[in-house]
């Protein structure tokens, strides 16, 4: 689950991202509304939620922030992208 996303240009890139892993067998979009997206994500290697919450964080181009895990869980924040100026 990943919060907030605001736009859907934006949803679009974070799932390209997330899909473009090489641990990624599949991601499929089970849910968005207000703000709030639920993928569904089945990875190739034995990686616990942490694991993968962590990995995802590192992608520093969408800004995500691990929140917190549970054992078949991993809950994002989207942080507010910073604008060049």
């Amino acid at each position: 689950m990943i919060s907030p996303i605001h736009s859907f240009s934006r949803l679009l890139e974070t799932e390209a991202r997330i899909r473009a892993l090489s641990t990624v067998n599949a991601l499929h979009l089970r849910d968005f509304r207000n703000g709030v997206a639920t993928f569904a994500v089945a990875v190739g290697e034995a990686i616990s939620p942490a694991e993968f919450g962590a990995v995802i964080q590192m992608l520093q181009e969408l800004h995500l922030r691990l929140e917190g895990t549970t054992q078949t869980t991993v809950e994002l924040r989207a942080e507010d992208e910073l604008t060049a100026s």
